[in-house]
């Protein structure tokens, strides 16, 4: 979960479901619901994480419907759950179903078009309040495996995720949801991309930061260059008379 500190209406005595925690339950879920899968499975769909309920209690399902109650629970939490699922009709009803509010946080699809996890399974957008969602398999990603393989090696063998960290607020969207939110699923790619004109680019550009590097550059190509390194020259005498030339 990369935006924790959006969850804030969770209430001192609420009664919280968490759905899919892997590893790393939230501090404040009562209780954890995990689909049933063969160990190998459950591990790579819960991001190679070692599982870990921290003394919580687990329910296990088969994939369809909660075994809970209606509004059972105050709050729901289902963070990084959604790209694995093909029918988001089908299970944010649920997540609806069994409790009066909650948060929800994925992926975007410029996350997977650079790692391409083969267990995500869907694209997913908010805009103006609707998710937007399309089937991976209804796109060309595949077709980039090769550069999508290094990116991975990047990533899970040399460890460097600093694009991510520096691109979350554009690679994952996460919010509280409260009552209801609708769904649309959609074939066209351009529906679960951003609209480029609504995004606040220099928010992820760091322009003193690049103002310095450029100026850096110049002046180490001026120091480089023929005409710096005869003008040294022709002016360092003076300079160890302490005369300054005219």
């Amino acid at each position: 979960m990369f935006f924790s500190n959006r969850i804030k209406s969770i209430k001192r005595n609420d009664k919280v479901l968490e759905v899919g925690p892997g590893g790393n339950p939230f501090h404040r879920s009562d209780v954890l619901l995990e689909k049933e899968f063969e160990e190998k499975e459950w591990f790579a769909q819960s991001g190679n994480v070692e599982p870990n309920s921290k003394g919580k209690k687990t329910v296990f399902y088969t994939g369809d419907k909660f075994p809970f109650k209606d509004k059972e629970f105050d709050y729901v939490i289902c963070s990084h759950v959604l790209e694995h699922v093909s029918d988001i009709e089908q299970f944010t009803s649920e997540l609806k179903r069994v409790a009066k509010a909650g948060y929800i946080e994925y992926p975007t699809l410029y996350y997977d078009y650079i790692y391409n996890f083969e267990v995500h399974t869907t694209f997913l957008l908010e805009k103006n309040g609707i998710i937007y969602w399309m089937l991976k398999n209804e796109t060309n990603i595949d077709q980039y495996k090769l550069i999508q393989k290094f990116f991975r090696s990047v990533l899970d063998v040399a460890k460097y995720d600093k694009i991510v960290y520096e691109l979350q607020d554009t690679l994952f969207q996460g919010f509280e949801w409260f009552d209801d939110f609708k769904t649309i699923r959609t074939t066209e790619l351009k529906e679960v991309c951003y609209d480029l004109s609504s995004l606040n680019l220099p928010l992820f550009i760091d322009k003193e930061k690049l103002r310095v590097e450029k100026l850096e550059r110049d002046i180490k190509s001026l120091e480089n260059s023929k005409t710096y390194k005869i003008g040294k020259l022709i002016t360092q005498p003076f300079s160890m008379l302490g005369l300054n030339k005219k």
